[in-house]
């Protein structure tokens, strides 16, 4: 029942996200433009904690470390930094924004996947080196 609840709960976040980040910006400073820039922000961590289950999955079946599974969110947020950066001369986007600032959420979810009983802020553990194989 919990699982249920929390796909629910996610589901209506997404929608009603998805339902700002479509809606015209508006004016600087209006109540138009902070919800759709809030509705992309909600947006981005849901496609980031998406991204990070879907490559999850992908490192329980290649049984990558937990150092790798937290490296999921690099090129997440290299690819949102990029966007940034081309898009500074223009205007700052939202969008590219909040896939940088939630790649972070990526890796944790993709290492919570392939290691449940590792805790979310918990180290990784040593890695045995390549002598003792």
């Amino acid at each position: 029942m919990k699982r249920y609840l929390t796909l629910v709960v996610l589901g209506l976040t997404g929608v009603i996200a998805l339902w700002l980040a479509v809606l015209p910006e508006g004016p600087p400073g209006s109540l138009e433009r902070v919800l759709h820039v809030l509705g992309v922000l909600v947006l981005m961590a849901l496609v980031n904690l998406g991204m990070g289950y879907l490559f999850g999955l992908l490192a329980l079946r290649r049984h990558w470390s937990p150092f790798q599974a937290r490296l999921v969110g690099l090129p997440l947020f290299l690819c949102g930094a990029a966007g940034l950066v081309r898009d500074l001369s223009f205007r700052p986007d939202p969008w590219f924004f909040g896939l940088m600032a939630f790649s972070t959420l990526a890796g944790q979810m993709c290492r919570r996947i392939a290691y449940p009983e590792l805790g979310w802020l918990e180290s990784d553990p040593p890695e045995p080196s390549e002598h003792h194989r």
